[in-house]
This record gives structure tokens, C-alpha cells and sequence, in this order.
């Protein structure tokens, strides 16, 4: 469902906003591993310490601000051309010569 969202929207970004458990990070890292197949920039913010999930720091007080910068701070994730062979042909080397 979240796909066919994005897929009639189109973003040109998206951002996953983790709990800070381990499962909750796992979540976010498959969510995020998905997204960036249809989407051409995805990154995955956790709240800072002591804050469990996102609702906890806006309760606490959290700005727009500070959410911004969180967002700025975490890698942009992107689908590659290698990093997409390499998936496809898992254990092959990538030879450009073979996409002659």
C-alpha cells in the first residue's frame, strides 16, 4: 500500500523516521530498502536519545528545526546501476564489457 502511495505521488524524497529499538530500526532499514527502488532519494532518521519513536520527541519538545536537521544529517540512499548488477548477479564480478 505505502508503494502504490509513493507511486502516484512521486516524491522526490522520502524519509523513514526509525523508533530507536533494534526491531524498530530493522523496520525502518527494510522499509527504506523497499522505497528506494521507487523512490530517487530515501533516508532514515532515529530519534535522538532518550527518545523511544518520534512521537517522544515532539512531545519533549522536538522542533521542525530539529527534525530538518536530523534529515540533513543521515545518508541519502540510491538505487546504482553497479549496486543493482550486483544484486542481480550475486558472487559475479561486474564487467562493463559483458553490457556490450
Amino acid at each position: 500500500m505505502l508503494v502504490e502511495l509513493v507511486q502516484q505521488r512521486r516524491p522526490t524524497e522520502v524519509v523513514v523516521v526509525a523508533d530507536s529499538d533494534a526491531s524498530g530500526q530493522r523496520g525502518a532499514e527494510r522499509l527504506a530498502s523497499v522505497l528506494v527502488a521507487y523512490v530517487p532519494a530515501v533516508r532514515v532518521i532515529i530519534p535522538p536519545a532518550p527518545h523511544t519513536d518520534a512521537r517522544s520527541w515532539v512531545q519533549a519538545g522536538a522542533t521542525a528545526a530539529d527534525v530538518l536537521r536530523a534529515i540533513e544529517a543521515a545518508p541519502v540512499r540510491r538505487v546504482t546501476i553497479a549496486a543493482t548488477l550486483h544484486k542481480r548477479k550475486a558472487g559475479r564480478k561486474w564487467n562493463p564489457a559483458r553490457m556490450a
